[in-house]
């Protein structure tokens, strides 16, 4: 039933100010609201609480020690170290339990492409008294390499620190038997070089056909609370909902889809190998992979908070709560979708529901929407034979370009609801649709109730949406210099106007039974493209949003032997080449960037050449030391076979390679790190000319004067670093010429 008022022109002024007001208070009630709310941290716990509880405290202890040597580069000094450094904190933690636990300890060792001798650390907790050999066991993982000039505080430091407080927390645990499940935990190398430790675990170590499920912990950066990054199959949400502070949404999963962001993961679940989870920190990943990765970074609070999810979590596997049973063959057919509504309570159902749910209300929406339109405009006529004031809600829907917008709208909702998985903010948002089309009043004051009720939903989609965002658009910076500039604004607009379009249309037809409902709708609409806006164009990089780049140092030095003695000969340098390549992220042209370098450094950056915007090459002139400084041959068994010695700056990554026809070994291949490679090269009579190449890596920020020179006079640029130790690259080339 329609309703009738009298106004006059104080309560047209007055309504109007009203409307503004209100709309503009819920915004500001609601995103603060929904922020606070899902960002709330728990209070850090220190290190003095019993061991079997959970400090974040005690977590960062480990930090120190982790990160003393520098970025943990798969076969670097950082990479040797933490390996020492977890083995003795293992022991440690082993050392001081008081109970009777079987606790094996294994290292998994294994050689990547180049033959670096590479290591799993692997640790079972067993009952002594089980005597059963087949018993099922819950797999904790993360990974201890970094990338280059990386502390890796948060990738994956974060990850090793909670899950050596955790094996800490079991061990103490006295309601823990281990009886029924074991639990392994595994620290994998070489994640940064395409998961090879994970690989090697799956494949070869002994306890792998024990695991049942397993749970991973990766991060790029710990600014905020952890969340439940993937999951397979979708059915264990459920026992991940039972936690205090579930956090998670079925939208990131389907992000790490597209935009195919790997981890140690992928490789457990290639298959259908394993089953299980994994969670990780992914907002504000300005820094991930960067030198700005430090444990002084990770927001007081992160840590807790997931260590004491997954305590819950794990406990709950080892008690037996969780049935370990499901087959590894599961087909997930109907899969759960799942939102947390502000990091407190996890929403799950079937995509089967889904679907008819958002059916059904599509079809309301559209049904209900033009039902009300033509009784409205019935009763209307009947009443004033006329439809020409605002009261008649036809007038502001009987212009063809409106039907057409609206229908043209409801056609691309419903088409993005089939085409993509459904999306919480757009199934969330209309649940409440209807509510604002049926909900009929007598008195104006009672149009505001559609907006309170609307408030919780609203809150949901603001905090939805600014997760989202804060998650795409570091992952989009780093895709600029790939040609994604604008794919990726298309993309972070649309995450943010979509949502902002449903939101808005909920309210017009609420704002169409005022007055001056033109005006307010113009507001709106100058609202909403201010929207469109900020989002299409980036904001200014600043420390903590930095402009990123890599850069790349190669050298070529020939050494060329024609004559060979019996004595010792000291190879001449017959010609030597370096320059460097730097590349930016984030679309940022290189060549005034340089320019400002070389005006404020005083230095001529020689022969330089852009192949692109964002790639610049020139002479490397910064007196870097190459790596090669001195080859001597002496020659054995009458001139069949030759020892190379080849003098060179300290290095743990040594290759050498020759023709496939030429016989060598490397006597020392196994002393790591050395200044000496010694070869042993064996010729036959047809062997007249052939190459000996030894290429030595380096990615120490000390052994490039150009790269300590520009990351201190370039302050807003960070430096960021490849999982490879690569960044200074020193190939050196000895012809032979009998």
């Amino acid at each position: 039933m329609l309703f009738s008022r009298q106004f006059n022109s104080n309560n047209y002024v007055k309504q109007f100010i009203l409307w503004i007001v209100l709309f503009i208070c819920v915004i500001l009630i609601a995103g603060p609201l929904a922020l606070h709310v899902s960002s709330a941290l728990p209070t850090v716990k220190t290190r003095n609480i019993p061991l079997h509880l959970f400090s974040e405290e005690r977590a960062r202890t480990y930090f120190s020690n982790l990160t003393l040597y520098g970025s943990r580069v798969s076969n670097t000094r950082g990479d040797f170290y933490a390996r020492s450094f977890l083995i003795s904190q293992i022991e440690r933690i082993s050392s001081i339990s008081k109970r009777h636990l079987q606790i094996e300890f294994d290292l998994q060792n294994f050689t990547d492409r180049q033959h670096n001798q590479l290591q799993n650390i692997v640790v079972r907790l067993s009952n002594p008294a089980t005597k059963s050999k087949n018993v099922s066991c819950l797999l904790l993982t993360a990974h201890y390499d970094s990338v280059e000039f990386s502390l890796g505080g948060s990738d994956d430091g974060s990850g090793i620190v909670i899950l050596l407080e955790l094996l800490s927390n079991l061990v103490n645990d006295l309601t823990l038997t281990f009886s029924d499940v074991h639990l392994i935990v595994l620290f994998t190398s070489a994640e940064e070089i395409n998961s090879q430790g994970a690989k090697e675990f799956i494949t070869n170590h002994i306890w792998r056909s024990d695991i049942r499920y397993f749970i991973n912990i990766d991060a790029t950066t710990c600014n905020e609370k952890a969340s439940l990054n993937r999951i397979i199959p979708s059915q264990l949400v459920v026992d991940y909902s039972r936690v205090s502070r579930p956090r998670a949404n079925v939208i990131i999963e389907y992000i790490h889809k597209w935009l195919r962001l790997m981890s140690d993961y992928d490789v457990f679940t290639l298959n259908n190998s394993l089953l299980g989870y994994e969670f990780g920190f992914l907002l504000d990943g300005y820094n991930y992979h960067t030198s700005l990765d430090h444990p002084l970074m990770i927001k007081q609070g992160v840590l807790q908070d997931l260590g004491e999810n997954l305590g819950i979590l794990i406990r709950n596997i080892l008690l037996g709560n969780i049935n370990l049973q499901m087959t590894k063959n599961i087909i997930d057919t109907d899969p759960f979708i799942y939102f947390d509504i502000l990091g407190r309570y996890l929403i799950v159902y079937r995509m089967s529901t889904s679907v008819i749910i958002e059916q059904i209300l599509i079809i309301l929406v559209l049904v209900i929407g033009i039902t009300l339109i033509l009784f409205d405009h019935i009763w209307h006529r009947k009443r004033t034979l006329t439809c020409i004031d605002s009261h008649c809600i036809y007038l502001h829907f009987k212009y063809p370009l409106i039907i057409l917008v609206g229908l043209l709208f409801s056609i691309i909702v419903a088409l993005t609801m089939s085409m993509f998985q459904p999306l919480s903010w757009y199934e969330f948002s209309l649940r409440w649709k209807q509510l604002h089309c049926t909900l009929f009043e007598q008195a104006y004051h009672w149009l505001f109730l559609p907006l309170i009720v609307s408030f919780i939903p609203l809150t949901h989609t603001i905090e939805i949406v600014n997760r989202l965002v804060r998650i795409l658009i570091p992952l989009m910076v780093r895709r600029f210099s790939f040609g994604w500039s604008r794919l990726g604004n298309v993309i972070i607009c649309s995450v943010i106007a979509v949502p902002t379009t449903v939101f808005v249309l909920g309210f017009i037809p609420i704002l169409q039974r005022t007055k001056h409902f033109g005006r307010i709708l113009i507001i709106l609409l100058i609202t909403f493209f201010i929207v469109f806006i900020i989002a299409y164009y980036r904001q200014p990089f600043s420390s903590s949003h930095p402009h990123i780049f890599y850069a790349k140092h190669m050298s070529k030095s020939m050494y060329k032997i024609e004559t060979l003695s019996s004595d010792p000969v000291i190879v001449s340098l017959i010609s030597q080449s370096s320059s460097i390549t730097v590349t930016t992220y984030d679309g940022l042209a290189l060549s005034p960037v340089l320019s400002d370098f070389s005006a404020k450094s005083g230095h001529i950056l020689h022969n330089q050449r852009c192949l692109k915007t964002t790639k610049c090459t020139f002479d490397d002139t910064f007196n870097r030391t190459i790596a090669v400084q001195h080859i001597e041959i002496e020659s054995m068994n009458n001139f069949s076979d030759y020892i190379i010695f080849v003098q060179h700056v300290l290095s743990y990554n040594i290759q050498v390679s020759s023709f496939p026809f030429i016989k060598f070994l490397v006597l020392n291949q196994s002393n790591i790190p050395r200044t000496e490679t010694r070869i042993y090269v064996t010729l036959d009579s047809s062997s007249s000319l052939f190459d000996i190449n030894i290429k030595i890596r380096r990615c120490d920020l000390i052994d490039s004067p150009f790269l300590v020179l520009f990351t201190d006079i370039m302050s807003n640029m960070v430096l960021m670093g490849k999982g490879q130790c690569q960044a200074i690259d020193d190939d050196t080339t000895l012809t032979f010429n009998k």
